[in-house]
């Protein structure tokens, strides 16, 4: 059953298709400043980033267009998804050329790294998957999806058949002297598919060896298959020598997808956008649309101890919450590491939560070049025990588990960038579905700072230059956990309540004075049938009140609930109205003003 696509999907991709509809028509140019400049009801551009359209140099005919969408929105799918207008365009395109002979399309996917790789195969092989599905149904069911390792082993009758869809690297095809790549070197295994496509006269473009026969390479068979080429974080892409590759490959389109489109530097400063962004989905789409956990709440400590106890009793919390709500998602903590000289390496990460935060080993994996725990494992398996995962860098890009909720760093805070490159990893929500407790939909992150601010700061930028968030929509998205408090319900304060669930009826008898009157005003105890106990707080209620109610919970919990009675209580506080909370205003000064009549300062409620 296909994916039902979210509104803004639906949007870029109805864009799309009227952009690729557009071309045969009035020509890309045109079809571009159509589909760009497409204005929302309040007659605003709807694409922040449309500008004049540059067809890439050296392949004027061939369409080449962008969609920026922000990290978790779904663009692997969505790329999928569009590959059956890809096709069509190009069936139409060779039509009205008559010039190459192969009519079987050929996708070429180019990603910028192994991990996208890999991840990118597993997904378009598996028609089980919803981005194999789209891949299989773009071809009418007749279609091979293949890694760029397995080009030799495709036969003619592929070339023949259906749809072929090939993932690579552009590392495979980005090379100055093209004799030390294999794509690129005369193959006999395609002897026979020379001999069936090569027109005569052969087309211009095709590299020749020494004694100036066309190479049967595979470089030349996409040449001739004039391929579709889809881009996946095509911010990559920019290079000279990656528009040399494109012109080599001669693409009958390019379809480039990124969450951060590149700017031209100029004079030390961005100028214009490099890409042609033909739709842009915004970071409060993705919201709306119940894709990511939003906002980050950012816990800043002293050291990476603090920081890894805060993570494990965080992710411990949170884990409660869900099976209390019956929800069937196992919240996970990542952890990163380093192996540099005066840091916490990963097994001695792992000793650590063993041996300081009683975490049985089974539950941790450690996920680096040398050790790979993960591989083969299933995190979305009912029996799954995994719930801390260690790394260093393997997994900053290409890879999501959207039960991954607490991000943490048990490196110097000198080293953040390791860290906020780890920041799209927690993002993604959970079979993109809002949870009914709001802590569910919510992302953590807890990070040692060098001073008060700097983590938050940092991370807010890396959601702006690194997720394809916009400043104004990162600022939002990442709050320090202790101060920034939630205040969509503001208006609702009066109704606002903190609901805690401990093993025993708090202790409340050594309460002062004035905690006793808090207590008596703002807070309902509902004791169990078995021993445990509902408390209820109504509004902001004295520290040692919420002492007395977080020591009522195991002691493995105590801290992790301190920290959430806090922001609880400071998300009353600063809720609540200045007039409700007794603040004294000053006396504003009167209004008068000249009245021409009694030629005199009047007052300006006097009658």
């Amino acid at each position: 059953m296909k994916f039902e696509l979210k509104e803004y999907q639906q949007d870029a991709l109805d864009v799309l298709e009227e952009f690729f509809g557009d071309v045969p028509v009035v020509g890309a140019a045109a079809a571009y400043e159509k589909a760009a400049g497409r204005k929302n009801a309040d007659g605003e551009p709807q694409n922040p980033y449309a500008r004049a359209y540059k067809p890439a140099a050296g392949l004027e005919d061939c369409p080449h267009v962008c969609v920026r969408v922000p990290t978790a929105g779904g663009k692997t799918y969505m790329a999928a998804r569009s590959l059956k207008m890809l096709r069509d365009y190009r069936d139409d395109y060779l039509e009205r050329e008559g010039e190459y002979k192969m009519q079987q399309p050929v996708v070429l996917w180019l990603v910028p790294s192994d991990s996208i790789y890999r991840q990118t195969v597993a997904m378009l092989s598996d028609r089980g998957h919803p981005c194999g599905e789209e891949a299989s149904a773009a071809f009418g069911g007749l279609s091979r999806v293949c890694s760029i390792n397995q080009f030799e082993d495709l036969p003619l009758h592929d070339f023949l058949g259906g749809g072929i869809v090939i993932v690579s690297t552009v590392q495979m095809f980005r090379a100055t002297n093209t004799e030390s790549r294999r794509i690129y070197a005369n193959k006999e295994c395609f002897a026979e598919h020379f001999s069936e496509f090569l027109p005569d006269p052969p087309p211009c473009g095709l590299e020749k060896d020494g004694s100036g026969e066309i190479k049967k390479s595979f470089a030349n068979l996409l040449h001739l298959a004039r391929p579709i080429v889809v881009c996946d974080e095509a911010h990559n892409f920019v290079s000279d020598l990656s528009r040399t590759v494109l012109e080599r490959i001669n693409p009958s389109c390019i379809l480039e997808w990124t969450a951060t489109p590149r700017m031209i530097e100029r004079g030390g400063a961005p100028g214009e956008v490099r890409h042609n962004v033909v739709a842009s989905v915004s970071a409060d789409e993705l919201q709306k649309s119940e894709m990511v956990k939003l906002p980050i709440r950012v816990g800043e400590h002293e050291d990476w101890e603090q920081a890894v106890q805060a993570a494990a009793e965080e992710r411990a919390r949170l884990a409660k919450i869900a099976a209390d709500a019956g929800e069937e998602i196992r919240p996970v903590a990542l952890y990163r590491a380093s192996d540099k000289a005066g840091e916490i390496p990963p097994l001695q990460l792992k000793e650590h939560l063993i041996a300081a935060r009683g975490i049985p080993e089974h539950e941790i994996a450690i996920q680096t070049a040398d050790i790979k725990d993960l591989d083969g494992a299933d995190l979305f398996a009912a029996d799954c025990k995994i719930n801390h995962i260690i790394t260093i860098a393997a997994l900053r890009e290409g890879w999501d588990c959207s039960f991954v909720y607490v991000l943490c760093s048990a490196a110097n805070a000198s080293s953040m960038t390791a860290t906020e490159q780890l920041l799209g990893r927690i993002m993604r929500m959970p079979f993109a579905k809002k949870r009914k407790h709001p802590d569910l939909n919510r992302a953590y992150a807890h990070i040692p700072s060098f001073y008060a601010g700097a983590a938050t700061e940092v991370l807010r930028k890396n959601l702006a230059v690194e997720q394809g968030y916009e400043e104004n929509e990162a600022r939002n998205a990442v709050q320090d956990s202790f101060f920034a408090t939630d205040l969509e319900n503001a208006a609702a304060a009066d109704d606002s309540e903190i609901v805690s669930e401990t093993n025993a009826m708090p202790d409340f008898s050594e309460l002062p004075p004035d905690a006793k009157e808090s207590l008596q005003n703002h807070v309902e105890t509902r004791p169990q049938s078995d021993g445990r106990c509902i408390v209820v707080i109504r509004a902001p209620v004295h520290d040692s009140v919420r002492e007395a109610i977080a020591a009522a919970r195991p002691a493995a919990e105590q801290n992790a609930e301190r920290r959430r009675l806090q922001s609880e209580n400071d998300r009353l506080t600063i809720a609540i109205s200045p007039v409700r909370r007794g603040a004294k205003f000053a006396n504003l000064p009167e209004l008068y003003f000249v009245s021409p009549e009694e030629n005199d300062e009047v007052k300006a409620d006097s009658d």
